[in-house]
C-alpha cells in the first residue's frame, strides 16, 4: 500500500524539468598576493580579463542537489532557488565552500576561498561571467 502511495504522489506532483547550465567565466578578481600590509591588501583587489573557464550544472526543478562537471570532474552540489536565480554551493574537503551564483538574466559570479593544509593563509577570487541553459 505504501509504494502505490509513493507511486501515486509521484505521478500527481508532475515530471520534474531537467535542466543544464553551461556557464563561462572570463573575467576575475583577487588579491594581490604579494601585498604586504593587510590594510593596503583590502584596498588592493586586481581585476582581469583571462583566458577564462567553464562548467555545466545539470540540476532538475525544484531539487536542492545537482552535478557540477567541471576540469576537476564532476561534484555533487547543493541548490537553493530563489525568485530571483539559484545559487549552487560546493562542499570542499579543506573546509571551504566554492559558490555559483546564477540570476534569471544569466549573469554569474563564482565565488572561491582557497586553503591549503600547509599554509594558515585564505586566498578568495572571484570570477564574473554568464550562465545559459542549453538544449
Amino acid at each position: 500500500m505504501r509504494g502505490l502511495i509513493a507511486i501515486c504522489a509521484v505521478v500527481l506532483s508532475g515530471p520534474l524539468v531537467a535542466e543544464t547550465l553551461e556557464c563561462d567565466f572570463e573575467k576575475r578578481c583577487g588579491f594581490n598576493p604579494n601585498c604586504n600590509t593587510k590594510l593596503l591588501c583590502l584596498r588592493s583587489v586586481k581585476c582581469q580579463r583571462e583566458r577564462g573557464f567553464n562548467f555545466k550544472i545539470e540540476y532538475e526543478e525544484g531539487s536542492t542537489i545537482a552535478l557540477f562537471h567541471g576540469n576537476n570532474g564532476t561534484s555533487e552540489v547543493s541548490v537553493h532557488t530563489g525568485r530571483s536565480g539559484r545559487t549552487f554551493l560546493e562542499f570542499l574537503p579543506t573546509g571551504t565552500v566554492q559558490v555559483t551564483a546564477v540570476a534569471n538574466s544569466g549573469q554569474a559570479v563564482h565565488s572561491r576561498q582557497t586553503m591549503f593544509s600547509i599554509s594558515p593563509e585564505i586566498i578568495p577570487t572571484q570570477y564574473y561571467g554568464h550562465c545559459e541553459v542549453s538544449g
